[in-house]
């Protein structure tokens, strides 16, 4: 049941005995008020008793002093008689007109009949009573009406004492009554407060205390009376709301808080990272920029190299095919062994010259290729370091995606940064591994060109070692002209050997200008890359920086 049910049913309790209690209270006062006339009537009527018996008297005196004689005190009770007799009257006629029940008014009205008589008989009696002789004549008639006056009296005294009696026991039962309504007026009272003070006070005390700490965010206190149905109940079950609404505020107030902390954070590591990819990837472009230069460099010089000797080679070749010539020329003609000798050894100064600059030139070739290969692997060691670095981007994109989808409608704005981190990573992986791609087409040129140079300067050091031999051959031509014949077919085949050797060197020449202009091709691409990475790098770090 509601509270206000139960307070209106106590309020209406309390009202109808409070009503109850008037309508007694009103009915007691009846009662008082005609207790009091019955009061005032029975002291009439006992007064008129009185009277009557002092009419009575006085009549009796007024005959004893005809009597003796006594003509004063014979006036004195003719007075007396007279005004007792008025009064008399005058009694019952105030009983008659008072607030009385019916019968008694009945009775009254015959006593005043009664009376008349009898106070119309007392004067007269007592008016001949100087005639005591007629006086006492009158006394048996007398008597009657007295004794008529006296039953009627007697009555009205009866119906008044029963009158009396029965104001008294309603009095009773209405005071006790009253009392009853009083006791039940006062019950109902102490009932209606101890419940205001119970079900109202006391809980609505409680329940401000518990606001107080709720508002305190002391939100580990017990609500009571939630299984209540009445309006604490409802009441209770409303703070009990509100408190795990408190509960849910505080705990997405802790989780935006982390979610700033750690938003913070991963932007603080964020803006590290960045930094130091950043620095990272500058000194990576800076690198490979050098490293892309000095290939550049390098393959310029191969080529420089490459040209020199082919034409060195082709130098060769037509020393070695007039060495042939001539060698033939002294087979056929010893006579002129001399001229040709000095001829040859002019010529084969010139070719030992050449093959010396040739070997010279394939040996600083072979440095530059070997730095180049060096540099290549230094290269391919940096695009190791920007794929990890590419790699780590990703998965921290991923990682800041996570984290913005579980940090909802908050977390949008960072997972657009994290995607365009994501796409950015994904973009510098592809790039890198065209980078690689490209790089280890560089490394294969260049390893290419390191076998062709490594071929020229075996088969430069054979030239030399060739045109000493034909150097000596000569000089010892002139000292042992016997040993002609083996000579020249020996400088034939050295010279046939020289032809060949300059063949595969003009061929391994040739090659080295193609891996030198593939080099050159190769070095200009990195360049644009190590460019087009700076710029995406700078692109993407302008981005983050952004978005963070």
């Amino acid at each position: 049941m509601q509270i206000k049910t139960k307070f209106i049913l106590l309020s209406a309790a309390l009202f109808a005995a409070s009503l109850v209690t008037g309508a007694l209270n009103y009915k007691s006062g009846v009662i008082s008020g005609q207790q009091h006339t019955a009061m005032i009537v029975s002291q009439r009527h006992m007064d008129a008793d009185m009277k009557h018996d002092g009419i009575r008297g006085n009549v009796y005196s007024a005959l004893v002093a005809s009597k003796n004689g006594d003509a004063e005190l014979l006036k004195a009770s003719q007075e007396e008689v007279a005004s007792m007799s008025d009064e008399f009257a005058q009694n019952v006629q105030d009983n008659l007109v008072a607030d009385i029940p019916q019968n008694i008014k009945d009775q009254f009205t015959k006593i005043s009949r009664s009376v008349a008589d009898y106070t119309s008989f007392s004067k007269n009696i007592s008016e001949k009573a100087a005639d005591y002789d007629i006086a006492v004549a009158m006394l048996p008639q007398f008597n009657e009406v007295f004794t008529v006056l006296e039953e009627d009296q007697g009555k009205a005294s009866g119906l008044i004492l029963a009158w009396s009696a029965q104001m008294d026991k309603t009095a009773r039962i209405i005071s006790i009554a009253m009392t009853t309504a009083l006791t039940i007026c006062l019950m109902l009272a102490v009932s209606l407060v101890l419940f205001a003070v119970m079900a109202l006070f006391n809980p609505l005390k409680c329940m401000m205390d518990l606001m107080k700490e709720l508002l305190n965010n002391n939100l580990s206190v017990d609500i009571p009376f939630t299984k209540r149905t009445d309006e604490m109940g409802h009441m209770a079950r409303t703070l009990e709301f509100f408190k795990q609404t408190l509960i849910e505020q505080k705990k997405i107030a802790e989780d935006e808080a982390r979610t700033l902390v750690r938003e913070r954070e991963e932007r603080e590591f964020m803006e590290g990272k960045t930094t130091a990819f950043d620095s990272q990837s500058t000194g990576m472009i800076s690198t490979l920029s050098k490293a892309a230069g000095r290939i550049n460099s390098t393959a310029a010089k191969l080529t420089t190299a490459s040209s020199e000797t082919i034409d060195a080679s082709q130098v060769v070749n037509i020393v070695a095919r007039e060495a042939s010539e001539n060698v033939q020329l002294v087979a056929a003609a010893a006579e002129e062994l001399g001229a040709s000798s000095n001829e040859i050894a002019q010529q084969i100064t010139s070719v030992a010259e050449k093959a010396s600059r040739a070997s010279s030139a394939a040996e600083t070739t072979s440095v530059q290729v070997s730095e180049l290969n060096a540099l290549a692997d230094s290269i391919g060691d940096v695009i190791g370091a920007i794929k990890a670095i590419a790699e780590q981007t990703n998965l921290l994109a991923l990682n800041a995606t996570i984290e913005a989808a579980r940090a909802g409608d908050a977390g949008k704005g960072f997972a657009v940064v994290a995607d365009e981190v994501k796409k950015l990573a994904s973009e510098t992986a592809n790039k890198t591994v065209e980078i690689d791609d490209r790089v280890a087409r560089i490394q294969h040129a260049i390893r290419a060109t390191v076998d062709a140079v490594q071929r020229i300067i075996s088969d430069v050091r054979e030239i030399d070692h060739a045109t000493g031999a034909v150097a000596s051959a000569v000089e010892e031509q002139n000292a042992a002209t016997s040993e002609i014949a083996r000579n020249v077919a020996a400088a034939s085949d050295r010279t046939q050997q020289v032809s060949d050797n300059i063949a595969n060197v003009m061929s391994n020449a040739e090659e080295t200008t193609v891996s030198a202009v593939d080099l050159n091709t190769a070095a200009a691409e990195l360049s644009e890359i190590a460019e087009l990475f700076k710029r995406e790098t700078t692109a993407f770090l302008e981005a983050v920086n952004k978005k963070s």
